[in-house]
């Protein structure tokens, strides 16, 4: 409401300030007719100017903040950089660990197969004594 007040004002005087003008033009004083119009101009290229130097302080405002999300954003990619270059040398890491891993349970898998077929071989020649027993007395 006060904004609006402050317009209509300032459309009143505006408005005085051309009849001003009209009227020392219509009665040959050009010298006050132009002072007249000059005092009616005045205030719209003073309200122009304001606005103007407004909308400059809100680009100004806008550049700063586009230049402070620039500087975080530089930062963020930095951190994301050194964030990721960590995480490969974890995986390189847990990669070696589990290359190493997986080694040591192939080596103690083949240790198994072997016990586990000498276990095999050593219950074939079990029962290959045992059904040479078997047919040994029957044989004689």
């Amino acid at each position: 409401a006060n904004e609006r007040d402050e317009q209509l004002v300032q459309l009143e005087t505006r408005c005085r300030e051309l009849e001003n003008a009209l009227a020392a033009s219509a009665s040959g004083d050009e010298r006050e007719a132009r002072r007249a119009f000059a005092a009616a101009h005045y205030e719209q290229l003073r309200q122009l100017e304001e606005s103007c130097l407004s909308k400059l302080e809100g680009q100004d405002a806008l550049a700063r903040t586009k230049e402070r999300f620039e500087r975080d954003n530089e930062l963020l990619r930095l951190e994301l950089n050194g964030a990721r270059r960590e995480l490969e040398r974890s995986a390189t890491g847990a990669g070696a660990a589990a290359t190493a891993d997986g080694r040591r349970a192939a080596e103690e898998l083949a240790r198994l197969r072997a016990t586990l077929d000498q276990a095999l071989s050593d219950v074939e020649q079990a029962r290959k004594q045992r059904d040479e027993a078997k047919r040994g007395p029957a044989a004689t």
